[in-house]
């Protein structure tokens, strides 16, 4: 009774459904109503309210409001539009139906056994349209340029496991782009299943194989959707890692120029490395090699230094010799014609010289030969003992111990670092100093040194017995008082002590040493100061005592008050001609003595002209 009830309900439900597909069928030509949705059982319900999972196995159910359905018919039916397509459709379906007799004719002759196996695959009679004919494969074309952001109802979403692992294996195997290729498949393949399996009864099992058959319809197009929303993911995705691609072959690119020009810049700073070690390979044997220069040349300057020191004392000893030579014949009685009528008995009434005109020429260059040796050996000692006590404080003399007026003694604080320098102007101060004083106290006035007539009253005295008296009483009176040679000699010694105390100080300030320095060579300057001074005296009373024929005078450059006379050629010569000495330049210092002589008639004339320092050599200091 009960299987007669379910039976009978199955059969309701069977025409009903077919009814519906029928009506869906004529909706799908030109309709314009969808097909009413089907019962829903307890069991989809209760899924529906716990949230959407998917029907199991078996229980697949189609809904007329399926969105992937109304999109389907609304494209198909623009599609088909024309009245060509609808002729082509209405031949199709007569086509179809006449196949659909013939094969119900045919079943209905074939054995039981067969018929019963081909009756398990479902169909759907009636006017039902393959989808493996061109209007499906249309359609299905038609299902890529759906929108992809649609999304199916949660509720309407079924899924196959049969389908779904034929799509992951065809995604695997073919990739992408089968993907529409496996949907169509599937179709055509449900479409000749359904298409087939029909079967000629009007039996109860209709109207389950019709919803089946739907249901499968529907779940190859939920599928194919979901396989094109996956491909245009997919695109969206491979376009993505394309760009992204296409950035890290560009970085690459960039890299590999970076790289290059890095790899470039190394390998140039490599051979510029090389090329600076050698060059400072080179510059170290360059310096070891001015090193050994430089200590052969401090080794041949103190050879040289040494060798000076001993041509200073062969040329002392030398000019000892020759002033003893010069001396001695000086000494021998001169040659005279003895005769009684030119002999006078009256004393001032003699004018026999005791000595000759080139013995007194001897005796001032001679004397000037002493100083000049004098200058230069206290010069070299003092460069001698200044490199011995290079690392000396520096000296504390003040310039204030000087003349500040003496323009050679600011020259020698502005140049007193250069060693050539330095040697100019010690020698030009040392002559200075020593010609100054040996003419103050022995050969300046014409019968007295200054130093003994203060007020030249013997200056005077001269002039008016010259003017008064016979040139013969002059010259007897003014031997005869420079022969009395009143200097003490106490003033000698204390004019020595103190010019050596000067030299001293000076050499100290000018290498700037403490006086301690130089004071071991204080008795080796006094004794060579000793013997000048002797020799200047005795110069001195020769020419004023031994000489009366003629007046000779030792003079210095001429000088008005404390300042001396402009440079002439004409009465001093330059102490180094070879600083471009200008006429008018100013005379800054003597250099040497000179001689001059007198005759009776009062004309005067320079044996030797004095040598004096001008402003040529401050010029030449400033230039060099």
């Amino acid at each position: 009774m009960n299987t007669n009830t379910d039976h009978k309900h199955r059969n309701d439900r069977g025409q009903e459904n077919h009814r519906n597909e029928s009506s869906w069928n004529r909706d799908t030509h030109g309709a314009q109503t969808v097909p009413p949705p089907p019962l829903k059982s307890h069991k989809m319900n209760s899924s529906a309210q716990s949230g959407f999972n998917p029907p199991p196995q078996g229980t697949r159910t189609v809904f007329a409001d399926d969105p992937m359905i109304v999109d389907k018919l609304a494209h198909k039916r623009e599609r088909e539009r024309s009245p060509q397509r609808n002729s082509r459709e209405a031949s199709s379906s007569r086509s179809h139906r006449e196949e659909e007799r013939q094969d119900r004719h045919r079943r209905s002759a074939e054995p039981a056994t067969k018929r019963m196996k081909r009756e398990d695959t479902p169909s759907i009679p009636g006017d039902f349209i393959p989808l493996f004919n061109d209007d499906s494969a249309d359609e299905i074309d038609g299902l890529s340029s759906l929108s992809a952001d649609r999304v199916p109802s949660p509720e309407l979403v079924t899924s196959s496991s049969t389908l779904e692992t034929e799509a992951s294996k065809a995604k695997n195997e073919r990739g992408p782009s089968a993907l529409f290729d496996l949907g169509r498949s599937g179709i055509r393949a449900l479409g000749n299943f359904i298409s087939g399996g029909a079967s000629g009864d009007a039996t109860e099992n209709d109207s389950s194989r019709e919803q089946d058959a739907l249901e499968a319809a529907s779940l190859a197009q939920s599928e194919l959707g979901h396989v094109a929303e996956q491909l245009r993911a997919a695109k969206e995705e491979n376009q993505k890692l394309e760009e992204q691609a296409s950035l890290l072959r560009a970085d690459l690119r960039l890299s590999q120029e970076q790289v290059q020009r890095l790899a470039k810049k190394r390998t140039d700073n490599q051979i510029e490395r090389s090329k600076l070690m050698e060059q400072a390979t080179k510059d170290e044997k360059y310096i070891k090699q001015m090193e050994e220069e430089l200590a052969k040349s401090r080794h041949e300057k103190t050879k040289h230094l040494e060798r000076m020191q001993n041509l200073i004392q062969e040329k002392g000893v030398l000019h000892t010799q020759l002033k003893q030579l010069r001396n001695s014949c000086d000494t021998r009685p001169p040659k005279t014609v003895s005769r009684v009528s030119e002999s006078s008995l009256n004393p001032f009434d003699n004018k026999l010289d005791q000595v000759s005109e080139a013995a007194l020429k001897s005796g001032v260059e001679s004397l000037n030969d002493s100083l000049e040796t004098f200058t230069m050996k206290v010069i070299d000692d003092a460069e001698l003992v200044a490199l011995d006590n290079a690392n000396a404080r520096l000296s504390s003399v003040a310039p204030k111990e000087y003349d500040a007026s003496n323009k050679l003694l600011a020259a020698l604080n502005e140049h007193s670092h250069g060693e050539e320098k330095r040697g100019f102007l010690l020698d030009a101060l040392l002559h200075q100093a020593l010609i100054k004083e040996l003419d103050h106290l022995f050969c300046s006035g014409d019968v007295l040194s200054h130093v003994l007539d203060e007020n030249r009253l013997f200056v005077h005295a001269l002039k008016e017995l010259t003017k008064r008296e016979p040139w013969t009483v002059a010259q007897r009176w003014r031997s005869l008082a420079a022969s009395v040679d009143p200097l003490p000699t106490k003033w000698q010694n204390d004019s020595i002590l103190e010019c050596a105390d000067s030299v001293v100080t000076l050499l100290a300030w000018a290498y700037h040493q403490p006086l301690e320095t130089f004071q071991p060579m204080l008795t080796q300057i006094q004794s060579q100061l000793n013997k000048i001074y002797t020799e200047a005296r005795q110069l001195s009373l020769s020419v004023r005592r031994d000489m009366l024929s003629v007046r000779m005078k030792v003079l210095v450059p001429a000088s008005e008050g404390d300042d001396f006379l402009p440079f002439s050629s004409e009465c001093m010569d330059a102490a180094w001609s070879d600083m471009k000495v200008v006429e008018g330049d100013a005379v800054v210092s003597p250099y040497k003595f000179g001689l001059q002589r007198t005759d009776d008639t009062g004309r005067s004339s320079l044996l030797i002209k004095p040598k004096a320092v001008t402003t040529a050599l401050l010029r030449w200091l400033s230039c060099n």
